[in-house]
């Protein structure tokens, strides 16, 4: 099975973090080409399957063992469907043939038009549904494991704006409310592997506005540049005078004593600590993909990670171990491993599941997960009696 990678408009939906962010960092990514890694070039082979799944009626399962050839722009890499990719790539299908066995009209793989909001944006969605209650459905299949949430996305709210103005005319009934769905089987957070919200269109278009503003930005001949955390993923991180201040603060951060540091001096090491970490993240797998491909890069090597031991043949062990030592040894999958299997296994997990409470860690002020309270020991053990 052969596939290529999408081509990705200047401005494309996918983007939109980035660009929408840092207005800057389009035209610097110009000159920052990189090779496509070897997550995405996964990511574009689990959709070539669930496309073409979705578009036969088939189920994952049917192509287990198929290799799929990816070509990127230097490189080729080859994927095997294996068990645990089709079970991913099936949490994606029950869910759009559930919405698909629906009255009204589907849409799989379809290239979306966006010149309303500039002329070169246009965008690449995965499945589509105008339902004839006057719902949008819109699902984006992730392969990734960093968590991505429907809520507010501007990828998939560009999607839903895309799909009206491209596919409106086949709707049903004008559309009153768009759902917004991530399908991410891989997630690394504890919680539901589908992921939704429903949206009111008026609030969709209402968006419109704000996204021609940020992307004729991009246009402009000083574009505004802007670090944070979707600074990750460029390529250009460390190149713009904005990264650069970021960078330029290392030194800084060695000679604090976090102890003892003023609130303020905590906050902006706090700042700038989180930028710089998140983009090193990047840093082994840009060298490893660059050794692998035969470039000589002074003081490094590949070495051989160490794995844990693995069954050969997992189905017939767990037979063995069943029948010779009982169901003891047998560990019990995770909530997030079972949901795997299809409605009924989702269906399980929800009722059979919690999410045990959270430690405490520090955070920025705009972080958008549950504040923590700290509680004291009246709190926990009850007042003296």
């Amino acid at each position: 099975m052969e596939s290529a990678l999408r081509e990705h408009s200047r401005l494309g939906a996918s983007g939109a973090h980035l660009w929408g962010n840092c207005a800057g960092s389009v035209q610097m990514r110009e000159h920052f080409r990189e090779d496509e890694g070897i997550e995405a070039m996964e990511g574009n082979a689990m959709h070539e399957v669930f496309a073409q799944a979705l578009a036969t009626s088939r189920n994952a399962a049917e192509f287990l063992g198929a290799k799929v050839n990816v070509e990127g722009r230097n490189i080729t890499r080859s994927f095997k469907i294996d068990g645990e990719a089709a079970r991913n790539i099936q949490c994606a299908l029950d869910y759009c043939k559930m919405i698909a066995g629906t009255p009204g009209t589907s849409f799989i793989e379809q290239r979306v038009d966006l010149t309303h909001i500039h002329p070169d944006m246009y965008s690449h969605l995965d499945f589509g549904h105008f339902g004839i209650d006057g719902v949008l459905t819109i699902v984006d299949y992730k392969n990734g494991r960093l968590s991505v949430e429907a809520d507010g996305n501007w990828q998939i709210i560009l999607y839903a704006l895309g799909a009206i103005r491209t596919f409106g005319h086949e709707a049903p009934i004008p559309v009153r409310w768009v759902r917004l769905v991530i399908v991410q089987p891989n997630d690394i957070e504890p919680g539901p592997r589908i992921k939704q919200a429903v949206v009111d269109v008026s609030a969709i278009m209402a968006m419109i506005p704000f996204f021609q503003h940020v992307a004729a930005l991009t246009d402009h001949p000083t574009p505004p540049f802007n670090a944070g955390k979707h600074c990750r993923y460029c390529p250009a991180f460390g190149a713009c005078k904005t990264s650069r201040d970021h960078l330029s603060y290392v030194g800084n951060l060695m000679s604090i004593d976090f102890a003892t540091a003023d609130p303020r001096a905590l906050k902006a090491a706090f700042e700038h600590a989180k930028l710089i970490k998140q983009r090193l993240k990047n840093l082994e797998d840009v060298a490893t993909k660059r050794l692998t491909a035969g470039e000589d890069i002074g003081g490094l090597k590949l070495v051989t990670t160490v794995k844990h031991r693995a069954w050969v043949h997992e189905e017939a062990v767990k037979a063995k171990i069943l029948e010779q030592f009982g169901p003891e040894p047998l560990e019990c999958p995770t909530p997030a491993a079972l949901e795997k299997y299809g409605p009924a296994a989702r269906a399980f997990a929800e009722q059979n599941a919690i999410v045990p409470p959270g430690d405490p860690v520090a955070a920025l002020a705009d972080d958008k997960r549950k504040p923590y309270t700290v509680r004291s020991a009246v709190d926990i053990f009850g007042a003296k009696q």
